[in-house]
């Protein structure tokens, strides 16, 4: 699930698989996560905060601001690649 917040701000629910979906993420206040892909054979690590509850089940949703390729700045690699994942 994406939803929108602002024009380049959105908020992106990550569900856990079937046998995860009644878990908890259970991550400490002010705790964050390591999200880590590989692109163009580069790989790249970033860091986000849950937005979600530490008690919510099934799912975690981040806020990510995506930062848009330009004239002057290729953008952000990551979060454009996060925008443009599939459902699923």
């Amino acid at each position: 699930m994406k939803e929108e917040l602002a024009t380049d701000t959105f908020v992106y629910r990550m569900i856990f698989d079937d046998e995860h979906a009644e878990k908890a993420l259970g991550h400490l206040t002010c705790q964050y996560l390591q999200f880590e892909v590989t692109i163009g054979g580069q790989t790249l690590q970033r860091y986000y905060h849950p937005m979600s509850k530490v008690s919510d089940q099934g799912y975690i949703d981040l806020l990510i601001k995506v930062y848009l390729r330009n004239f002057q700045h290729q953008g952000g690699v990551f979060t454009q690649f996060i925008d443009q994942m599939k459902l699923g």
